[in-house]
């Protein structure tokens, strides 16, 4: 599969008292996390997560486009699907 654009899921934690940016962003597929100020902001964060991990592999090893949502991790949680375009990064980056 060397689709250049994919869709995965990711799940959302609203964390207001953890620290200055609330939003827990985890992403499965990759075995990532990282942080957003909104959920928007949490969105973009997701995807530059995965756009970045994407140029450690041959997009024919990684997970095909998923767009059904899975349970959330935790009750309140927000799973939502975002967008990537695998060569965002790779055109900068030579990948072997």
């Amino acid at each position: 599969m060397n689709d250049r654009f994919r869709v995965y899921p990711v799940n959302i934690s609203y964390e207001p008292d953890d620290t200055d940016v609330p939003y827990l962003v985890t992403i499965p597929l990759f075995d990532g996390v990282t942080q957003g100020l909104s959920v928007a902001d949490s969105m973009r964060m997701a995807r530059d997560y995965i756009e970045l991990m994407s140029c450690e592999r041959a997009p024919d090893d990684l997970p095909a486009s998923i767009t059904n949502l899975p349970a959330p991790l935790h009750p309140g949680d927000l799973v939502v699907l975002v967008d990537v375009d695998l060569n965002h990064y790779r055109q900068d980056i030579k990948v072997s």
